[in-house]
């Protein structure tokens, strides 16, 4: 799923990963500036309990914090 540079914004992305989480096809995520923010880790956590066939996620140049990404490992 490559959504590098999307302008969706944030809200779209998080209904699209929300979808994701009976979706055992898509291995690999490009989230790369995307204008994400804390919010969207809430969902991609749940996203990445429920659905083990996630790999590789990538979400650089997005605002996040320290606190979004310590989220995301502990749900790793």
């Amino acid at each position: 799923l490559d959504l590098y540079k999307s302008a969706l914004g944030e809200d779209r992305i998080c209904e699209l990963f929300k979808e994701l989480k009976g979706n055992t096809s898509v291995k690999a995520a490009e989230l790369g500036t995307c204008g994400l923010g804390p919010r969207f880790c809430g969902v991609l956590c749940d996203v990445l309990r429920a659905n083990v066939s996630v790999e590789k996620i990538e979400m650089w140049d997005n605002d996040v914090g320290t606190e979004g990404m310590r989220e995301v490992a502990e749900a790793l």
